[in-house]
């Protein structure tokens, strides 16, 4: 059975002592500890969340950009095609008008070559003629 006698209390009382030196040195300490890093925990869950949406708001916002820098540049290749199309178009529309007036001169050149030779021909082949009908006829012979 147990003894109630007065080592029963004074253990109780040690017990008591004890117990309140713990609480005050080690149980609230570390449940102090412990509170700290719970909020701790939860301020730094709060930043990761924070800085997950500001990332996920800036890749939103990096890739619509980099949308409209590709159209951008596709509107400015199909302007630069269209323009280089077009110069193109117009040099060779001015390297054929000179190509013409070039052909032209060559042959308003050779139609005037071809005068100044006939012109000869003509005065030659008279000659010619001449001195063929007069040795034909017995003239000149």
């Amino acid at each position: 059975m147990i003894d109630l006698d007065f080592t029963l209390w004074i253990q109780a009382v040690n017990f008591l002592i004890i117990l309140f030196f713990l609480n005050i040195y080690i149980f609230k300490p570390v449940l102090a500890i412990a509170e700290k890093r719970n909020k701790d925990n939860a301020e730094l869950e709060r930043h990761a969340k924070e800085n997950t949406f500001k990332t996920e708001k800036a890749m939103a916002e990096y890739e619509q950009r980099l949308t409209e820098m590709r159209r951008e540049s596709a509107e400015a290749i199909a302007t630069a095609r269209k323009e280089a199309s077009a110069a193109t178009a117009v040099i060779l529309e001015k390297a054929q008008d000179e190509f013409r007036g070039k052909l032209k001169e060559s042959r308003d050149e050779l139609d005037k070559q071809v005068e100044v030779v006939s012109a000869a021909l003509q005065k030659d082949v008279k000659g010619y003629a001449d001195t063929l009908a007069s040795r034909i006829l017995g003239e000149g012979a």
